[in-house]
């Protein structure tokens, strides 16, 4: 018991500790031809100071593993958007190498994106434009009619005594 403090034996080191003193029991009693089959001891206070600084001992690992399960957390997706970032610069790279030797892959990833809904108007280095006459008098016909305003609110006439006592 002198290699531990009282900490130490109440504490986390406990199932060490009688672990340690069933097996010197047994070798002690066994050279008397006695067979040592287990021990029990009743009363582990060590009163309320020591066992303050068990709990706070127990609180400080605590908060040293969450902060480890943090640190590694964070490691772990640091990691993974690095891996994520290459794995999208890598798919650039490519598609990039991709376009230079065919640019037809270009208007198929365009075509691949696109709405489905013609613009407006469209122009061009020609100097032609080309417009959806649909949308165009959809747009005039909001144009043309004006928004309907709201109808002023009558203005009240002031009182007086004549009004008042009516």
């Amino acid at each position: 018991m002198t290699k531990y403090n009282i900490i130490e034996i109440l504490g986390d080191q406990r199932t060490k500790v009688y672990s340690e003193i069933e097996t010197f029991l047994t070798k002690r009693f066994a050279t008397d031809g006695i067979t040592f089959h287990s021990i029990t001891f009743l009363d582990t206070d060590g009163g309320d100071e020591i066992e303050q600084a068990i709990r706070n001992e127990a609180v400080a690992k605590k908060a040293v593993e969450t902060a480890e399960q943090e640190r590694t957390k964070a490691e772990v997706e640091a990691e993974t958007r690095i891996i994520k970032a290459e794995a999208e610069a890598k798919e650039k790279e490519i598609l990039a190498l991709a376009i230079a030797k065919s640019p037809e892959i270009l208007e198929l990833e365009w075509i691949k994106k696109w709405s489905g809904v013609l613009p407006i108007y469209m122009g061009g280095d020609s100097g032609g434009v080309m417009l959806d006459l649909t949308k165009l008098q959809e747009v005039t016909d909001q144009i043309a009619e004006p928004a309907p305003t709201a109808t002023p609110a009558p203005t009240p006439e002031p009182v007086t005594d004549e009004t008042a006592a009516q």
